[in-house]
């Protein structure tokens, strides 16, 4: 899964594996590994915080309002799906 053109997120059995797009010096492009993650949730945490580290937000308030406000809708985003995701697993009967 691509998240914006900088990253993506690939994932196994074990792991959530978050790359970074670099170019190389001939211009190809490659991804680096840059962390192993057990939940999506840790990942996109890792995310808002990379982003907060590189980013060009001025002051320490606006920095934590930000990664609250971020924080909460990543919160939101994997509580929803793993709601849905026991939702569908009882229609399927899978879980009795």
């Amino acid at each position: 899964m691509n998240i914006g053109n900088k990253y993506k997120i690939d994932s196994d059995a074990l792991n959530i594996t978050l790359y970074q797009k670099e170019k190389t010096k001939m211009g190809k492009v490659r991804w680096v590994i840059i962390g192993y993650f057990a939940t999506l949730g840790n990942t996109l945490k890792f995310l808002v915080d990379l982003g907060v580290r590189e980013g060009h937000l001025k002051d320490l308030e606006t920095v934590v309002k930000k990664q609250d406000e971020l924080y909460a809708l990543i919160q939101g985003f994997t509580h929803k799906k793993s709601v849905t995701e026991g939702i569908e697993l009882k229609g399927r009967g899978n879980l009795h």
